[in-house]
C-alpha cells in the first residue's frame, strides 16, 4: 500500500494509517506527502518504508 498525505507534521496521522494497513494484513511500501513541516514523522516509519516529500519546511 502507498500512503499519500497532504501534510506531515508530528506523525500521529501517519502512525494511525500505518496501523490500519497492518490491521488489514497488508504492508506499506511507501509514503508520499506534498508538504512536511518537521522531521518528527520520520521516527514513525520503519527502515523498510520509503518516503518522498515534495516540499520540506523546517519551522
Amino acid at each position: 500500500m502507498l500512503i499519500a498525505d497532504d501534510l506531515l507534521r508530528s506523525g500521529r496521522t501517519l502512525k494511525a494509517l500505518l496501523n490500519i494497513v497492518r490491521d488489514a494484513d497488508a504492508y506499506t511500501v511507501g509514503v508520499f506527502a506534498i508538504v512536511s513541516l518537521s522531521n518528527a514523522w520520520r521516527s514513525v516509519l520503519g527502515e523498510e518504508v520509503r518516503s518522498r516529500v515534495l516540499l520540506n519546511i523546517q519551522q
